[in-house]
């Protein structure tokens, strides 16, 4: 099975990532899972595609506050053996991703950071 099928189970997942800036994956799996519309989508499928279109570097994943949160890439020019850098706004909970090259010698890395405020709240 090749890794860009548009199932309806993905078409599923987009349009629900598509509704915010990021989603919990317990709110994927209560939206998603064992619904009557959709009597293919189990977990495992579930599972599937996030790990699918984390390969990809379509999405990423964070855990903040034992919550396992995914969202969309934001960069337009990322790459999939980029260095990303996962930030988090204290404030106002936004969270922004940005893509660093890297050497080839070098391997992938993803760092996390906590910000109090971000440019679109900052404190004053």
């Amino acid at each position: 099975m090749s890794d860009s099928r548009v199932t309806e189970p993905r078409k599923r997942f987009v349009e629900l990532l598509s509704l915010s800036s990021r989603i919990t994956f317990s709110d994927l799996r209560r939206d998603l899972v064992g619904k009557k519309w959709q009597p293919g989508m189990n977990l495992a499928t579930l599972y599937r595609i996030v790990d699918t279109f984390k390969a990809q570097g379509l999405i990423h994943e964070t855990t903040i506050a034992g919550e396992r949160l995914i969202f969309a890439c934001q960069c337009a020019d990322g790459r999939i053996d980029d260095a990303v850098t996962i930030s988090f706004c204290e404030n106002c909970g936004a969270i922004y991703d940005t893509h660093t090259r890297i050497s080839a010698q070098l391997t992938l890395s993803q760092t996390y950071q906590q910000t109090k405020s971000c440019s679109a709240c900052v404190i004053r």
